[in-house]
């Protein structure tokens, strides 16, 4: 029997609204709505920013949503004193407040960008932070003070109002449910893992590549997540460990000889990890594998999974993928560089303005386009995320400018300001239950209470609502401008820099430039690297590199490395002939000069394989060597198939390489 409560459902349903999403949400905007009344009636000047923090402040989890509210309490502080700060020392020289604002939040934007976690969000949140404190009054120090106070107060009421809702309806730990992805994904990959170990020869990319983008998926989501190691900074949860680790045996045994007792010993793991709730009896299965092989390679990757399984009572095991010297191999030194001085030219650029002009209206621009810079920086492509900013932004300029028109004048008080605004709330909660505008809901808020301020006197107009309406939603358009313009980034620029920075260590390795580390460490940093270019790729859809190119990349860099580590132990034995030291330090030099796999080091490749083959004895170094050497040959010559050139010919200059070599 249809009600019309069902009937209502089903109309809105079929309208794209998500109905829990739905109600979910309305809990945010009346939480946010209390936020903003609380701090009204204390008297604050700026109440909507205890709002903004309920809004930016949800998240899956209690425990999530406790952490990110610190960490945006502490940002809030360290930016608001410093935007006193430079207010102070500037004494009213509006050119030297612009310069000292751009620079803070440069320097915020560098360094968050470098961090992960809600530690990055605190220190961004920092630099913009500044920026509104002193562009909210640029007055006598006095009243200076007591704006960065006010923020500090309003903020303070929405981290409250933010964890109270978080343990009225978020659970306690999101834990049990990223353990349970994890299990299924390891799980995966064992299955996968017993599907190559089954043949002889090259691995199907196709295949490998669909697990492997499923674990950089998670390991994405990892990211966000708090760390659960202090001082382990390069990780942000020990479950990426076992992603790593995991991802790292799935690619070791697609490049072994077929072994079917192991490929066996993994498809029964794979049905028992799918049928329990935990990881109990996994280590000890595994451990029982080593003696089943004699690839040094798998057994290592054995090992190392083994280390990273968690023990029973869920704690980590602890292996650290770090590299001896504890260097942030995972930094992205180059993006952070431009994301810093991508802010600092806009900061700057709008804060030069409003220095020659002195409209204030500029300081409305100003605070909006550093917002949605320095938080989309982040992201995966910035420029496209902009269109969902911009929706938000123009959505929350007509609703603002709305209820000024018809709501706030004239002679509205700031009780009636307040309680006009409680629709606005509402509507939040339809656009982020929305299918296709949901992105944009958090922009739309933050907008919206940018522009909306309610007062404690009778309401008089400063700017002209739709001016205001327009600078404010303007930050949307110079963020996508930027993004687009200015240093540009996307999916596909930053998967072709961290393949650089793979490149240029190995190829330092070579040149025997960084001969520290072992090559076990070294191929655990690069699979780390690996999750995160397979994660770019996977976003990238079909605008980017094939997946299969991709996949084809990782294992010929995985078996460039093997060469490389294993030419530079052959040059420490003692007895070895002139003639084969000679074809070596051909391939190192080849492998630590040449942009890609030109003719060159395939002909250095091949001249070593031969000599390999004079010297080589079952079982010794020079036949491991020789084997290896072969195997980045085959990878080499699947990869030329996959591009359609044969192996050795010139690549177009287009086309992107992923290995040492280019």
């Amino acid at each position: 029997m249809n009600t019309p409560i069902s009937a209502l459902r089903a109309l809105m349903t079929q309208f794209g609204f998500d109905l829990p999403k739905l109600l979910h949400s309305a809990w945010v905007a009346l939480t946010a709505f209390a936020a903003l009344v609380i701090a009204w009636a204390a008297g604050l000047d700026h109440p909507q920013w205890a709002a903004i923090t309920v809004f930016v402040t949800i998240q899956p989890s209690r425990g999530q949503t406790i952490e990110k509210n610190l960490y945006r309490f502490i940002g809030t502080l360290a930016g608001s004193a410093v935007g006193l700060l430079v207010l102070t020392l500037a004494e009213g020289n509006s050119a030297i407040i612009a310069a000292g604002l751009a620079l803070w939040s440069a320097a915020c934007l560098f360094i968050g960008t470098l961090q992960r976690s809600y530690r990055s969000y605190g220190t961004v949140l920092a630099g913009y932070s500044a920026i509104i404190v002193a562009m909210n009054n640029v007055g006598p120090p006095d009243m200076v003070k007591w704006v960065a106070f006010d923020r500090v107060t309003a903020i303070m009421i929405g981290v409250v109002a933010g964890i109270a809702l978080g343990y009225l309806l978020a659970p306690a730990s999101s834990r049990a449910e990223i353990e349970q992805k994890t299990r299924r994904i390891l799980a995966d990959i064992f299955g996968m893992t017993a599907v190559t170990l089954e043949r002889d020869g090259l691995a199907k990319v196709g295949q490998l590549y669909k697990v492997t983008a499923a674990a950089a998926e998670l390991s994405a989501e990892l990211a966000t997540l708090t760390s659960g190691r202090p001082g382990a900074h390069h990780l942000t949860d020990p479950l990426n460990d076992l992603l790593v680790c995991a991802t790292n045996l799935l690619l070791a045994s697609a490049r072994t000889r077929g072994n079917p007792a192991m490929a066996q010993a993994f498809g029964d793991m794979a049905a028992r990890l799918h049928g329990q709730p935990d990881f109990a009896g996994i280590h000890s299965r595994l451990s029982k594998l080593l003696p089943m092989t004699d690839d040094p390679r798998l057994e290592e990757a054995i090992v190392a999974l083994a280390s990273a399984i968690p023990d029973d009572d869920g704690s980590d095991r602890g292996i650290a993928l770090a590299p001896a010297d504890n260097a942030s191999w995972h930094s992205d030194w180059r993006g952070a560089t431009q994301a810093a001085a991508r802010i600092f030219f806009v900061t700057g650029a709008i804060g030069l303005v409003w220095a020659v002009t002195g409209a204030a209206i500029v300081q409305v621009a100003l605070i909006s386009s550093a917002i949605v810079i320095s938080l989309a920086s982040s992201g995966v492509s910035p420029s496209r995320a902009m269109r969902d900013v911009v929706i938000g932004q123009l959505i929350a300029a007509t609703v603002a400018w709305s209820c000024e028109t018809f709501f706030w004048a004239p002679n509205a008080t700031g009780l009636q300001q307040v309680a006009a605004m409680s629709p606005c709330f509402l509507l939040f909660a339809f656009i982020r239950s929305h299918r296709r505008i949901s992105l944009s809901a958090t922009d739309y808020a933050l907008t919206l209470l940018l522009l909306l301020t309610p007062t404690h006197s009778v309401y008089a107009q400063m700017f002209p609502p739709l001016e205001k309406a327009a600078m404010a939603a303007s930050g949307g358009v110079i963020g996508y401008v930027a993004f687009r313009f200015l240093f540009p980034i996307n999916a596909t620029r930053r998967r072709k820099m961290l393949w650089e920075m793979i490149k240029s260590e190995l190829q330092a390795i070579a040149l025997a430039q960084a001969g520290r580390g072992s090559a076990s460490s070294w191929r655990l940093r690069f699979v780390a690297r690996f999750l995160k270019i397979t994660n770019w790729t996977f976003h990238e859809l079909h605008s980017g590199e094939r997946p299969e190119i991709t996949m084809r990349k990782g294992l010929i860099t995985l078996a460039l490395g093997d060469v490389v580590f294993g030419c530079r132990a052959a040059l420490r034995q003692v007895g070895i002939t002139p003639d084969l030291r000679r074809a070596i330090e051909a391939v190192l030099n080849r492998i630590g000069r040449s942009n890609r796999e030109n003719p060159r080091l395939i002909g250095a490749l091949k001249r070593l394989e031969q000599r390999l083959s004079r010297h080589a004895t079952p079982g010794s170094d020079a036949q491991r060597l020789k084997e290896m050497t072969a195997d980045l040959l085959a990878q080499l010559d699947d990869l030329q198939q996959l591009r359609g050139t044969p192996l050795g010919a010139s690549v177009p200059p287009e086309t992107e390489t992923g290995q040492a070599t280019g």
